[in-house]
């Protein structure tokens, strides 16, 4: 249950008084309390929060230099929109009046409408974007008495930089009633990389392997922070799909928590700052390191009915960047500036679920976008003129396909787990108006995913009846190959055959003719005796001696059978 107007939900954690810390340094000293916790000294250990706990304690460290942000406080509240690492949504303002970015955490904690939290019934949703400071996630998590589990969950890839795993991720379902995940896919394309060899197997291959070692290395950077900055973007897993084509996974951490009579979402994004900022990965470079510029993310195409005349869908505009587009632009990465336009203003301000439709739509369209996708390579892929093919390793595509397939599967799956544990609840209290559309909602979302995992499964399994496919193929080429040297091996035992006769006669009257000068016999005898051998052998190896070994057993059975009826008669006749 959800909560609904004037009383909190069942299925939100409740926020006694006692878990309400007193400051953002406060809450940093609470969880590297919990993280010094030993197997030996309390049944709910806290190892896993060591790296977590020595970040948020970082600004209370005498070597600590943390990120100005000086620079940006000078800036308009258009370009802050623009670069700010927090946006918050008031639910129950007026429309120009909900949005609020902050560039800071010190603005975000003397805001006023955050020092009101809790006071009203109505509900605010926070987006965070991309890489965090320590100051922030302390701060956020102070004010909004966020569970650290969610910012241990979100940055689950650095849990375990330097440090054991103890294979605590992904947690049981019921430990996460009130945290949320979402992956968002964005499709990538290089233009004409392999303009020289085309789609050739050997350039993915290199591609493939080249863009592994560089994903490794990113991630190693982004596990370690200390070149990033500020807002930029993580990219947890990397693929590609051919010579023009590859994909990235991006993932939303969704926090609903309860704040004294009101409640608040919490959506960290890892999409961020452009991906040409930070880090640098495989999604920029090709494996010479010569094609950057022809690299771009294609936009996730989402549809609202009639949007192609609705003249009042806005324009989202950043000032602050001039008329140049951004670099490696994402779809992504305009959710936060503008969000819920088309939410019913009402129903949003008191249910959270219903507060995030618009994540859960964009994460099918881009679903379905990456499906469509991969069923076009699959369908070449299965092609029969290149299933036909001895030079194509279709095998091995089919694989890593399958793999990628499957984990969409499993993540499908529990955004499914999500959509019916959080949006089967009644709304709002007596509004049956509000009720239906709610359950309308959750409905059509959770048709729209089930379509995707059936979908996917059917990939899936589509890679496996190509598998099978390919494989048997291989196995009747193999089969053929054999066919055709067993006929090569036939026709050097015919050609031995005829030598052999020869062989032997030779053997027998070796070099001793009197044309050679070493016998007194002369060559005509040798031609004499071996023209009566090799015909007999001609003969032999036109017959089938088993045709011959049967007749000869058939003809003796039938003498052995003569013999013996007439020896019957002589005897009867003497008696």
């Amino acid at each position: 249950m959800l909560p609904q107007r004037g009383r909190r939900g069942e299925s939100l954690p409740p926020s006694p008084a006692h878990l309400r810390v007193r400051s953002a340094e406060n809450y940093a000293h609470l969880v590297a309390a919990h993280a010094r916790q030993a197997t030996s000294d309390s049944l709910y250990p806290g190892l896993n929060y060591e790296n977590l706990s020595q970040y948020l304690l970082q600004p209370y460290s005498q070597h600590y230099h943390p990120q100005s942000s000086a620079s940006l406080s000078t800036e308009s509240a258009s370009a802050a929109q623009a670069t700010c690492f927090a946006m918050l949504y008031d639910l129950a303002a007026a429309e120009n009046e909900r949005a609020t970015p902050f560039i800071s955490p010190e603005a975000f904690e003397n805001s006023a409408t955050i020092q009101a939290l809790g006071t009203s019934e109505t509900g605010h949703l926070l987006f965070l974007r991309g890489n965090p400071t320590p100051e922030w996630l302390n701060t956020i998590g102070y004010m909004c008495n966020i569970d650290p589990e969610f910012f241990l969950r979100h940055l689950d890839f650095r849990a375990t930089a330097g440090k054991p795993d103890y294979f605590n991720l992904p947690g049981l379902p019921s430990s996460k009633s009130n945290f949320l995940r979402l992956h968002w896919t964005t499709i990538g394309s290089r233009g004409a990389t392999f303009e020289r060899h085309g789609r050739d197997q050997e350039e993915v291959e290199l591609l493939r392997n080249d863009s592994a070692r560089r994903m490794e290395h990113y991630l190693d950077e982004t596990r370690s922070g200390h070149k990033m900055k500020i807002c930029d973007s993580f990219v947890r897993r990397f693929a590609v799909h051919d010579g023009t084509h590859f994909s990235f996974e991006q993932d939303v951490s969704i926090c609903i928590n309860s704040i004294g009579n009101s409640w608040i979402v919490v959506v960290w994004q890892d999409v961020g700052s452009d991906l040409t900022q930070g880090p640098s990965g495989p999604w920029l470079e090709s494996p010479n390191r010569s094609y950057s510029w022809k690299t771009r993310a294609l936009p996730t195409m989402q549809y609202k009915p009639n949007m192609a005349l609705d003249a009042r869908i806005p324009v989202v505009r950043r000032p602050s960047e001039g008329p140049q587009p951004r670099k490696f632009a994402q779809s992504a990465s305009l959710l936060y500036l503008d969000y819920g336009k088309g939410l019913d203003e009402e129903l949003a301000a008191y249910n959270p679920f219903y507060v995030l439709t618009d994540l859960f739509k964009f994460t099918a369209f881009s679903e379905i976008q990456f499906l469509n996708m991969m069923e076009t390579k699959l369908m070449k892929e299965t092609d029969f003129s290149v299933i036909n093919s001895r030079h194509s390793p279709t095998l091995s595509n089919l694989l890593y396909s399958k793999k990628i397939l499957d984990q969409h599967v499993q993540q499908i799956e529990e955004t499914i787990s999500s959509i019916e544990t959080h949006g089967n609840a009644r709304s709002t209290d007596g509004l049956t108006e509000s009720e239906e559309v709610l359950t309308a909602v959750a409905s059509k979302l959770l048709k729209d995913f089930e379509y995707l995992a059936v979908r996917a499964k059917t990939l899936s399994a589509y890679c496996d009846r190509g598998m099978n496919i390919v494989m048997s193929n291989n196995m009747l080429v193999e089969s053929q190959r054999a066919i055709e040297q067993a006929a090569g091996v036939a026709k050097l035992t015919k050609l031995a055959f005829f030598y052999i006769p020869l062989s032997f006669t030779t053997s027998f009257f070796g070099m001793n003719f009197t044309q050679f000068g070493t016998g007194v016999l002369s060559i005509w005898v040798w031609f004499a005796a071996s023209t009566p051998v090799f015909v007999v052998s001609v003969l032999l190896l036109s017959l089938d001696i088993s045709k011959i070994r049967g007749t000869g057993t058939a003809f003796f059975r039938a003498l052995s059978k003569r013999k013996s009826r007439r020896e019957g008669s002589d005897s009867r006749i003497l008696d």
